[in-house]
Formats: structure tokens, C-alpha cells, sequence
């Protein structure tokens, strides 16, 4: 139970964080290396990373889990948009998604979708 208290306000504290990190003048990186840029800068990296899991699954698993669903970049968007939850407590324990849709603009969350396909 302490974990879950302790996981909730991580991701609680990694959301507030979050706020204010892009505007609506910030709609595209500059370069295909910037969305990783990106991904640091709106704090994907506070619960997640490429190879291994945080306290969210790792991009890596991520991409496995949705490599051929058919509605992969639609469901994904939504799930970073809205937050999510119960998709993934096997690994997290029941810690839940913020959502990102007040931080970043749709097509920057659309491109970040996009490299986590990608890894």
C-alpha cells in the first residue's frame, strides 16, 4: 500500500512538473531527434523509459504490446491526451496516467506516439 501512496505522488509531482513546458507556438521539433527532446521536456521520462520500465512500462514495451493493433496510434494519442489506467497495473502497480492534453499540443502528442511505435 505504501508503494502505490508513494508511485501515486511521483506521478502526481512528474504531472505538476509538466505544466507549462509547451505552448501552442511549440507545434513541431526542429529536427527528427528533437521528439526525444520533447519526451524529456514534458516528462515522459519521470515514469517511463526506452529500454525498461519506471514506473510506468518502458517505450520499448510499449511498441511490443501495440506493434499490430490496428487503431495502435489513435489508442496511444487518446491514452496520452486523456491519461490512462488499468492497462498496464501488472507493471505499475495500479499507478495511473496524467493526462498530458493541457501540456502539449495535439500534434506534438501525435509525434511523441509515433516514436514510441517506433523503438
Amino acid at each position: 500500500m505504501e508503494r502505490r501512496i508513494l508511485a501515486a505522488f511521483v506521478a502526481g509531482v512528474a504531472a505538476v512538473t509538466l505544466c507549462g513546458a509547451w505552448g501552442p507556438d511549440d507545434q513541431s521539433p526542429k529536427k527528427a531527434g528533437d521528439i526525444k527532446v520533447v519526451a524529456e521536456q514534458s516528462g515522459c521520462f519521470k515514469c517511463h523509459s526506452v529500454d525498461k520500465k519506471v514506473i510506468g512500462p518502458s517505450f520499448r514495451d510499449i511498441a511490443t504490446r501495440y506493434k499490430n493493433a490496428p487503431r495502435a496510434q489513435e489508442t496511444l494519442r487518446n491514452k496520452v491526451k486523456n491519461g490512462g489506467k488499468g492497462n498496464w497495473t501488472d507493471v505499475t502497480g495500479g499507478v495511473l496516467m496524467p493526462p498530458h492534453s493541457a501540456l502539449l499540443p495535439e500534434s506534438l502528442i501525435a509525434q511523441l506516439v509515433d516514436w514510441v511505435l517506433s523503438r
